[in-house]
């Protein structure tokens, strides 16, 4: 069986492993938990966790049966890191939690986390590395660039457009039928109601 590895064992890979662990106990995994990678080998000592830290990020060479997930709440940095091991030959697999739901026709690129309670309507395609938290929805029709992050409670609607390394609040939203650019940080509870251009603060 495949072995998942962890890139980053910060709060968002403890984050990302407790996903992981429901997988397993669901039995839709095909890999086995094999730890972290962090060039701190302390990071867990505060934490009670039964999976190590089996190397660090700078210079860790991808096993036989290594999977990964980019474990990282920014955008870039969980593309950065991924793009450093596609480098050295690892593959990345999708970490998606029991509870989400996932209609029809939906395409997912690699190394996506679909976290707990979530949905993606039918005809959405997802870029690779999105990080998707607690209780969001992605609308139907949906197009989503590289890297983005639909951070807890979330909505956008049906024929959106998000470019890469989107960054979406606790609680914002998206209206219909809009676009939104690359490198867009959207504030925590704002309503996107107009197309906003790349590399905007709103």
């Amino acid at each position: 069986m495949k072995q998942l590895v962890i890139i980053g064992a910060g709060s968002v890979g403890r984050e990302i492993l407790e996903y992981a662990i429901a997988i397993v106990v669901d039995g839709k995994n095909e890999w086995e938990i094999k730890g972290f990678l962090d060039d701190n080998r302390h990071a867990l000592d505060d934490y009670d966790v039964k999976y190590p830290i089996v190397g660090g990020i700078s210079d860790y060479i991808p096993q036989k049966d290594d999977v990964f997930i980019s474990a990282f709440g920014a955008g870039k940095a969980r593309v950065k890191f991924a793009n450093i091991f596609r480098e050295r030959g690892g593959k990345f697999v999708n970490i998606i939690h029991p509870t989400a739901t996932i209609l029809h026709r939906v395409v997912l690129g690699e190394g996506c986390i679909i976290g707990q309670n979530t949905l993606i309507a039918n005809d959405t395609k997802c870029g690779d590395f999105l990080y998707m938290n607690y209780g969001s929805v992605v609308g139907h029709d949906n197009i989503l660039g590289i890297g983005c992050t639909i951070n807890v409670y979330c909505n956008t609607n049906g024929h959106d457009t998000l470019g890469d390394y989107v960054y979406m609040g606790p609680h914002s939203v998206i209206v219909q039928g809009r676009s939104v650019g690359d490198n867009v940080n959207i504030a925590a509870g704002a309503a996107v109601f107009n197309n906003v251009k790349s590399d905007r603060t709103i």
